[in-house]
């Protein structure tokens, strides 16, 4: 397909205005001057930017935002693709910013990437899901120098695949309300369709230098579509957009009209920083209370998990039996979480931990405490906080 190319038009004043802009020339020389170090200019930019701007992941505004990087890396990507085989039609607004399109890939990557790094990090919890979290941080690092000798129409594609895929596996759950791996599959699938689709279009403007880079594209989107199907079924991925904001033990838990009264076990002055009873100074006749407040955004609803489990060494060889498993349901809306707690009574000594899972089976959180048996049970004293 070729290109009309024409210099009139509304597009060609506004650009040969422009153009006798003084402040543009300046910058224009300024970031000519300063190419080299460009890209990591506008990549630590894009991170700066997310930092300042993004609020909490059901926001709309912040949405938005991400929805409008998305449409502009595309944006992007397209104008690099055609310079790099100049086949950028001769309009005056193209060819003027032409020039900052690898720029802008990288501005627009690191924003969403860092985005994710954010996100992705309230949701993770310290065990299988903390590798999908390593490896968005080594995409977001990773971004700062890939683009800086050359440009690979390839990996851009393959990486704008995964920034896309990335934004509906939360941004689809916010919009209807639910989490599903059918939902899951619904994003990769969306985003294999719109990324293939802009992927063909740069094809029929003669972007690829062959038939065989097209078929690379789509293998490594197919390749990545895949991996990421893996890695939801192995509960690699953190369970975004929920995330556990609080977690742990205590020897009661009272709800009251300010809140969740939480009791614990008064800390040794060596200890003044705990608000927990952890370890479980245990009496006969206590029970352990686990409290977590949960987020989840607004009009989602789902279901919720504690798995009590304790530590048992069955021929020598330490294992987690499960004792109880007791659910409950969140409800989406509250900055500080969705606040629910369950108990168990007459618990014995030892190692313990709770896991705190979708109905899903998909991992929230893990908290270890330890039981032990209270030496002067009646000499105990509590203290108490209160939760918002």
């Amino acid at each position: 397909m070729e290109f009309s190319s024409t210099a009139d038009g509304p597009w060609a004043a506004w650009a040969n205005r422009l153009e006798r802009n003084r402040h543009y020339r300046w910058m224009r020389r300024l970031y000519m001057r300063y190419a080299d170090i460009a890209p990591a200019v506008f990549f630590g930019g894009g991170v700066f930017w997310d930092a300042m701007t993004l609020r909490r992941i059901d926001h709309t505004v912040d949405n938005l935002i991400l929805g409008a990087y998305l449409v502009l890396l595309g944006g992007c990507i397209v104008l690099a693709a055609l310079r790099m085989v100049q086949r950028l039609p001769a309009q005056p607004l193209l060819e003027t910013i032409g020039p900052f399109s690898v720029s802008g890939v990288q501005f627009f990557m690191g924003g969403l990437f860092s985005a994710y790094v954010v996100y992705f990090t309230r949701s993770a919890s310290l065990t299988a899901s903390a590798v999908f979290l390593v490896i968005l941080v080594g995409v977001l690092v990773a971004n700062e120098f890939i683009w800086r000798d050359s440009i690979n129409l390839v990996l851009m594609l393959g990486l704008y695949f995964l920034a896309t895929f990335c934004f509906f596996t939360f941004f689809l759950p916010i919009v209807v309300g639910s989490m599903s791996y059918a939902l899951f599959v619904a994003g990769g699938l969306l985003s294999l369709a719109l990324v293939g689709g802009l992927a063909m279009l740069l094809d029929r403007w003669g972007a690829f230098e062959s038939t065989q880079q097209l078929a690379r594209t789509f293998a490594a989107m197919g390749a990545l579509l895949v991996a990421m199907n893996i890695a939801y079924v192995q509960n690699w991925i953190p369970p975004v957009p929920l995330s556990m904001q609080a977690g742990n033990v205590y020897h009661n838990v009272e709800v009251t009209p300010d809140g969740y009264k939480l009791t614990y076990e008064t800390p040794p002055w060596t200890r003044f920083w705990r608000r927990s009873s952890t370890p479980f100074a245990y009496a006969e006749g206590d029970s352990v209370y686990f409290f977590a407040a949960i987020f989840a955004p607004t009009a989602l609803e789902t279901g919720v998990v504690h798995h009590w489990q304790r530590r048992s060494l069955s021929d020598d060889t330490p294992t987690w039996q499960t004792t109880d498993r007791i659910p409950y349901t969140v409800q989406g809306g509250r900055m500080r979480g969705y606040r629910g707690y369950t108990f168990k009574s007459n618990i014995t000594p030892g190692e313990w931990r709770i896991d705190v899972k979708t109905t899903g089976g998909r991992m929230l959180g893990r908290v270890h405490f330890e039981v032990v048996a209270a030496s002067n049970a009646d000499e105990r004293t509590f203290q108490t906080r209160l939760y918002e």
